[in-house]
């Protein structure tokens, strides 16, 4: 469970990183994203497995150029959706160690 836990950290610090100005963006947030969804289990991270594919959903949006909107904006979204997600996880798995 440690494990789970520093790699998600991990993850979330890079994820802070990450501005939607970035060059390679979508690249890097795919990386995070695949990272992320490999940690997650079915029956415990259900919520955050939503949060994390709203993120890939607005993600695949702005690389299929179908965002309607502000894509800057679209992509402060997609990633507030998976800080949510390791946020999340990250003190549910910190509280079953205590």
């Amino acid at each position: 469970m440690e494990g789970k836990i520093e790699e998600l950290e991990q993850v979330r610090t890079e994820v802070e990183k990450l501005q939607a100005s970035d060059e390679n963006f979508t690249n890097k947030l795919m990386q995070l994203l695949d990272r992320t969804t490999s940690r997650l289990s079915e029956v415990d991270d259900q919520q955050e497995i939503n949060w994390t594919a709203k993120s890939f959903d607005i993600l695949m949006d702005i690389r299929n150029h179908k965002v309607q909107e502000n894509e800057t904006d679209q992509k402060d979204l997609a990633l507030t959706y998976l800080k949510e997600a390791l946020d999340s996880v990250i003190i549910r798995e910190k509280n079953y160690l205590k």
